[in-house]
């Protein structure tokens, strides 16, 4: 007996325990998402090309946002299932945009979703157009309508006929358009808690010194050729979460710029 348990002692050494799978289930974007301990972030949308047209969506393919066939509301969805829509738009053609702001949470995730406004206008030898972005705030683990949390410009370019003879060409020196360009860039700042969102703005002209609100036909001087940065609308703001009204509130109000954001 002693010498078959002896035998049985030397297999099981030469043999070694049994091989473990190393092999695990495969995690679930549920799971990735729900797991996720990390700070707000920003992330660039992944859009389908122009010619075949679909849902713009985060790189690991949680979250989704595209517009309804008929330009009105924008759907979202989590997981692959719709969880919330954004309907009457409003006046304007309507866009997602191309930013998103995650945050995880412990059971699933918030998010930041943009959809963008443009205004177009046809003057005669020219045109403008500008365009706002509204953020809608959406949770995984909340359904219904989501709220609107910030609105804030994003882009404008305004080109205004300013010669109407070969006179206007020679006082113009040539520049024979008005033109106003604007871009705004919201960044995250992550180092607050709760996150804060920081807007910076330029806008410019071409030639300097001109206005919507003057007359313009006078006589330009070579050093009016030039773009020339509009200190009252080129700003900075910083928007900080407000509990109570579930919105983000700028640090300063923000300047109307109706010279460019009102093509």
């Amino acid at each position: 007996m002693k010498r078959l348990l002896f035998i049985c002692a030397l297999m099981l050494a030469a043999c070694g325990p049994a091989p473990q799978s190393h092999e695990t289930a495969p995690q679930t974007l549920a799971t990735a998402a729900g797991a996720r301990a990390q700070p707000p972030r920003t992330e660039t949308l992944v859009s389908p090309p122009a010619e075949q047209p679909g849902p713009s969506c985060t790189r690991d393919g949680v979250w989704c946002v595209a517009k309804t066939s008929d330009g009105q509301s924008v759907t979202i969805t989590y997981l692959r299932r719709a969880i919330s829509t954004i309907s009457s738009l409003g006046e304007g053609e309507h866009g997602v945009w191309t930013q998103v702001i995650r945050t995880p949470r412990a059971n699933g995730e918030d998010i930041l979703i943009g959809v963008t406004a443009t205004q177009e206008t046809g003057y005669s030898g020219g045109g403008g157009q500008a365009t706002q972005v509204t953020l809608y705030q959406v949770s995984s683990v909340q359904s219904g309508a989501p709220h609107a949390a910030l609105t804030f410009p994003l882009s404008a370019g305004i080109d205004i006929r300013a010669c109407f003879s070969p006179a206007d060409e020679r006082m113009r020196r040539d520049a024979c358009s008005d033109q106003y360009n604007f871009t705004g860039t919201l960044s995250l700042d992550a180092s607050a808690t709760p996150a804060k969102l920081v807007l910076v703005t330029v806008a410019t002209t071409y030639p300097a010194g001109i206005s919507r609100d003057a007359d313009n036909t006078h006589a330009l001087s070579a050093r009016d050729l030039r773009t020339a940065r509009d200190p009252a609308c080129s700003y900075r703001r910083v928007f900080s979460w407000d509990a109570a009204s579930q919105t983000y509130k700028p640090d300063a109000p923000l300047p109307a710029c109706s010279d460019y954001l009102e093509p």
